[in-house]
């Protein structure tokens, strides 16, 4: 198998361990801010006294939004530049938690938390891009993998800081902090960042030419549909999960934390694989075995549950090495989506991050309508996105087009 773009950076502009800081902290700011969220749901709801499901639209609409904006900030990125898209989708990040935390209502509530998720998932688009930009296709899924490594940690540990400055300040409190880890990374960003997009001879695509260049090149349908499914596996286990440890496997909520820590620690153990042995093995080869390993653990899965091992143990044990595997293969796939074009670099982050959570989405609600009595729901779901994601690298071989399409 071979790569898909050739190891060409940007000679612009020298890599630096302070970019690759700042932009994993990018990267973190739209699941930090979600994560430290969650715990304070139910004091949003008791506070304005609404119900659960309209609360729960502050989660829901954000997310909808941290999947749409990027389509169009990723564009913008590849027509006007990474960095003011970047200092933009920072101030807004600010903007955003500043409206939640003076909100006098849920439906200002609502539309602070869409327009901070939103504005927070561009750094992950213009992340991706960036490191595309300044290390090229080799190096960046090595670069990727470092930088993806603290979207794994955020989940570990903003839910506890969510949750204590909640319970000791109030919910808005975590409006505050991270409205100053928004400042924070504005700063940097003004401060550290310069522009990174190569330089090109003639007009810059629009949006819609970006997206149809995108779509008629088979390598990018190949690694995003291969990223979009792996996401709905993930998605398919974190919705269904801690109902099936604690309402049928009867096992308190802690237990349910516990494990989720181990498949936390089993993905950040595979982009610390991915980043040191990507450019050794190659890109596809990661992705493909990655995929591989993630749907062999997943098998196992099954295999145990209906094989009558309903443990902690049958689902967390498989589910890390599915993590690991993910881990190694998911920095390689976000670094060949972004390479399939390079002029419309910033796009196919932005497309590939909506495919990821609408499938993402889909895939969640589809476990949660289905779920019941049974594991069987979240394991079958999550196997289904397993063989849909290798056979959407498995037919990476029959495609003998070039990789990259010239400007």
């Amino acid at each position: 198998m071979t790569s898909p773009a050739p190891d060409a950076a940007s000679p612009h502009v020298r890599a630096n361990p302070l970019l690759l800081a700042l932009l994993a902290a990018f990267s973190a700011a739209a699941p930090a801010a979600t994560q430290m969220f969650l715990p304070a749901l139910p004091h949003v709801q008791q506070d304005f006294n609404v119900s659960v499901g309209v609360a729960q639209l502050a989660l829901s609409v954000a997310l909808f939004s941290a999947a749409v904006i990027p389509l169009l900030s990723g564009s913008w990125s590849d027509r006007f530049g990474r960095r003011p898209m970047a200092i933009w989708g920072a101030a807004l990040f600010v903007t955003g938690s500043i409206v939640c935390l003076f909100a006098p209502n849920i439906a200002t509530l609502i539309a602070g938390r869409a327009l901070q998720a939103g504005a927070g998932a561009t750094g992950i688009v213009l992340s991706r891009a960036i490191v595309q930009d300044v290390f090229g296709a080799q190096r960046a899924a090595s670069m990727v993998a470092v930088v993806t490594m603290a979207m794994g940690i955020a989940p570990m540990i903003t839910p506890l800081i969510g949750g204590l400055l909640t319970d000791a300040f109030g919910w808005r409190s975590t409006f505050v902090f991270i409205g100053a880890f928004g400042a924070i990374l504005l700063v940097m960003i003004v401060s550290i960042l310069k522009e990174t997009r190569p330089e090109q001879v003639g007009p810059r695509p629009r949006l819609a030419q970006s997206m149809l260049a995108l779509l008629r090149l088979p390598l990018f349908h190949v690694y995003a549909l291969q990223s979009a499914f792996t996401m709905g596996m993930f998605f398919a286990f974190i919705s269904a999960a801690p109902y099936v440890v604690v309402n049928i496997l009867k096992q308190p909520a802690t237990v349910y934390g516990a494990g989720f820590l181990v498949i936390s620690l089993g993905y950040i153990g595979g982009s610390a694989f991915a980043a040191k042995y990507s450019r050794r093995f190659g890109i596809d080869r990661m992705v493909f075995w990655g995929t591989l390993a993630s749907l062999a653990a997943i098998v196992l899965m099954t295999a145990l549950l209906f094989g009558g091992v309903w443990s902690v143990w049958a689902i967390f044990a498989p589910g890390a090495l599915s993590a690991f595997a993910i881990g190694a293969s998911m920095p390689n796939a976000s670094a060949a989506v972004t390479a399939v074009y390079p002029p419309a670099a910033g796009s196919a982050a932005g497309l590939s991050s909506f495919l990821q959570l609408f499938v993402g989405a889909v895939t969640a609600q589809a476990v949660g309508t289905a779920i019941g009595a049974t594991p069987y729901p979240m394991v079958l779901v999550m196997l289904a996105m397993g063989v849909l994601a290798f056979i959407a690298i498995a037919v990476r071989p029959l495609i003998r087009t070039p990789a990259v399409v010239p400007a």
